[in-house]
């Protein structure tokens, strides 16, 4: 076994829209030595300000019960052995 070390910082969430109004999903490329994916959505409104925040095993998440029509900020961060990353960059999303 190799020691990982610190993990990248995940690429930026590809969104998309979701089945259901008022839903979207996001996904980054997996990481290496990742176990834990963290995501945190913001409307572009109030980017600093944080609507959902979910945990997830897997690098993709669904979210529901968002507001139709409002842009949302989605972003990711990973966390492995040696810690959490650092945030990615935002997609950005609209609500159907």
């Amino acid at each position: 076994r190799q020691r990982i070390g610190p993990l990248p910082t995940p690429s930026a969430p590809v969104a998309s829209a979701g089945d259901l109004y008022g839903s979207i999903y996001a996904s980054t490329v997996a990481i290496n030595g990742a176990y834990i994916y963290n995501w945190r959505l913001a409307t572009v409104e109030a980017p600093t300000v944080f609507v959902v925040e979910k945990q997830t095993t897997r690098a993709d998440v669904g979210v529901t019960g968002l507001v139709r029509g409002e842009i949302y900020n989605v972003q990711v961060s990973a966390v492995g052995a040696a810690g959490q990353t650092e945030w990615s960059d935002a997609a950005n999303i609209v609500a159907p």
